[in-house]
């Protein structure tokens, strides 16, 4: 029921707002690394936007989850007739594992996204640094690489 809790807490996160680079776009795709997974991407405005991806592990009976707002530059990134934008933003990463504590971490995600032109893909790749608050403190890393389809 925990794990239940959890992800629709991170989904109600996720799309809460109601406005996207196009607002109101949506996105979803695959990263690998660590954490590896289905990731979601919604635009609250032209810069701004929600982030989440899902990990699991049906060997080791976990879950992994986070949920990220984030932050996009456009101007820092100029190449011609090509969309490209530094992100940073800040969110929380939950780990649930069958008989074990729930891990809640602090999020500092920071990447780059490039926008294939004409066509509606997006590909990333994302470092995170992240502190665990829950059930004890460390330190660790997120890193990231991906590609999503963008419904636009």
């Amino acid at each position: 029921m925990r794990l239940v809790n959890v992800v629709v807490w991170l989904g109600v996160l996720c799309v809460s707002s109601t406005s996207m680079a196009e607002e109101g776009e949506f996105a979803l795709g695959l990263a690998a690394i660590n954490p590896s997974g289905l990731t979601a991407k919604y635009w609250v405005s032209e810069n701004t936007a929600y982030d989440v991806l899902a990990e699991w592990s049906s060997s080791s009976n976990k879950i992994e989850m986070h949920a990220d707002y984030l932050n996009h530059d456009f101007t820092k990134l100029q190449w011609e007739a090509e969309r490209a934008a530094v992100y940073y933003g800040y969110g929380i990463k939950v780990r649930i594992k069958e008989g074990s504590d729930t891990k809640i971490s602090i999020r500092i995600p920071f990447g780059v996204s490039y926008f294939i032109n004409d066509m509606p893909f997006e590909v990333f790749g994302e470092v995170a640094p992240r502190i665990r608050v829950v059930p004890s403190t460390s330190a660790s890393m997120d890193l990231l690489i991906g590609i999503r389809y963008r419904f636009l």
